[in-house]
């Protein structure tokens, strides 16, 4: 919808920034698109504005077409809400493993391993993640299989832009089968996919460090002994979808 109004119109913003100028385009719910000085052109979500002024009346909705209902605008988020983050993961062992008694020389880790990663808590202002991760894996050399416990944050960069750089960093422990116990932090950069306000994709290339600990174990003796401080490397992918309440 195209409007020609000469006066120029307001656009107060939820941070109290009052942006003036002439109105171009405007749908609810969506965006407004604002000309600007020296004929810049803004494109303001609506999720931003808290109110539009034309020619000092409240704009409130433009009238439906005949046969059509107007836009039901969704329910901007908040500086704070849930957000989750869903992954498939897969890592690849590289390197040797460190730690190990010397007279079993190099021994390189040829582990691969793959499984499922969720990370729930909090998001702010679109950029910001900070909650509790919780990863099930598989592992082609023994142990089978292990349960990680980890604190995640994370930051896109560009919260208004529909690709945009995501980092992660994520600590914490992990549970082996046998009842081993290791430290574990995992780092990663990649792209994040903006698909609606409240939904996205994501795909980040990461390294995941491993350090088996015997204060972290459960009654594996003979197995917390043996790779007790010894630690080793992976590379691999997350692949994911997210969403906000």
């Amino acid at each position: 919808m195209m409007y020609g109004q000469v006066q120029p119109s307001k656009i107060i913003l939820k941070n109290k920034d009052i942006i003036t100028g002439k109105i171009l385009e405007m749908k609810p719910g969506e965006f407004v698109r604002i000309e600007v000085v020296a004929g810049n052109v803004l494109t303001i979500p609506y999720t931003e504005i808290e109110n539009i002024v034309l020619d000092a009346t409240t704009y409130t909705a433009p009238a439906a077409s005949a046969g059509t209902s107007p836009a039901k605008p969704s329910t901007p988020l908040g500086k704070f809400y849930f957000e989750s983050f869903n992954e498939a993961v897969v890592g690849i062992g590289v390197g040797k493993m460190y730690g190990l008694p010397k007279e079993l020389g190099v021994v390189l880790n040829e582990d691969f391993m793959g499984g499922f990663y969720t990370a729930n808590g909090v998001g702010y202002k679109g950029n910001y993640f900070v909650g509790a991760g919780i990863g099930i894996h598989g592992h082609k050399e023994e142990p089978d299989y292990s349960i990680s416990y980890e604190l995640d944050v994370r930051c896109r960069l560009f919260r208004d832009k529909k690709l945009s750089p995501l980092f992660m960093a994520s600590t914490g422990g992990m549970y082996h089968e046998g009842s081993l116990g290791s430290y574990t932090f995992s780092e990663g950069a990649g792209i994040s996919i903006k698909l609606k306000e409240r939904f996205h994709m994501h795909v980040l290339a990461t390294h995941t460090f491993v350090r088996f600990m015997d204060n972290l174990g459960l009654s594996n003796n003979e197995f917390e002994d043996y790779l007790s401080n010894v630690y080793f490397n992976y590379v691999g992918l997350r692949l994911g979808v997210g969403f906000r309440l």
